[in-house]
């Protein structure tokens, strides 16, 4: 069975980023996968049970190589997020053809409750994924959060993070991509510079000035990749990566 979901599904993205996914028939998407409109409708049912599983692959695309390294245990807490943090705005991640596909999907969530769905599990798995690694980054600091602090402040992390990933899709050029991937490290290492509570921005009680908790611009061993003139964290990650 997976192996008719997999090369249908990629046919239907194929199909319904030239076509739009109103005006793509399930007899199009079978002529473009090489099977036949009766096999389709045997696995899917219905072109709408076809279009979350095309919907879903998208998705699993797009998140494939940041979900790689959420879950990968190599290197210290700040490492790891800064290689999550380059693995969400780099290549293949940044792709415009995923961007414009995504946006293709996405426009329909508000009229179609199975895709809405599909966008909330999936945004919801991404974030639950995220967690540990958020818990970890501040445990790591001397800060530890609170269960609700690290939910929010993973929201939060997200919501920066995918607005660069819609500039990286757009952008042209590697250097522009490097160039987000390095202001969303700073921008999230700006926010909770001071010692600030990563949710509300509050500075801790006593006001003393704590080491940022994205500290994740250092590289491994004692060489620094800093905000300063350096290697970038492209080639950090690159350097350091699984």
């Amino acid at each position: 069975m997976a192996s008719v979901h997999r090369p249908v599904s990629i046919r239907m993205r194929q199909r319904g980023h030239e076509l739009g996914i109103q005006a793509t028939s399930v007899r199009a998407v079978a002529a473009r996968a090489g099977v036949s409109n009766g096999l389709i409708r045997h696995h899917f049912d219905a072109k709408a049970n076809l279009i979350v599983a095309a919907y879903r692959r998208t998705i699993e695309l797009i998140t494939a190589a940041s979900m790689r390294e959420l879950t990968s245990t190599e290197g210290t807490p700040h490492e790891r997020l800064r290689r999550f943090i380059v693995a969400t705005l780099d290549a293949p991640a940044s792709d415009y053809r995923m961007l414009s596909l995504w946006a293709t999907f996405v426009s329909q969530s508000r009229v179609d409750p199975l895709i809405a769905a599909v966008r909330d599990q999936s945004y919801l798995d991404l974030r639950r994924a995220t967690e540990p690694l958020i818990a970890a980054v501040f445990e790591a600091e001397g800060r530890p959060l609170s269960a609700g602090e690290v939910e929010n402040t993973t929201i939060i992390v997200h919501a920066v993070l995918d607005g660069l990933w819609i500039e990286a899709c757009l952008n042209e050029t590697p250097s522009g991509v490097e160039k987000l991937i390095q202001l969303g490290i700073t921008r999230l290492q700006s926010s909770w510079m001071s010692g600030c509570n990563p949710v509300t921005g509050w500075v801790n009680a006593n006001n003393t000035r704590r080491s940022a908790p994205i500290a994740m611009v250092q590289g491994a061993g004692k060489r620094s990749h800093s905000l300063r003139p350096g290697p970038s964290p492209l080639q950090a990650a690159r350097e350091t990566g699984p």
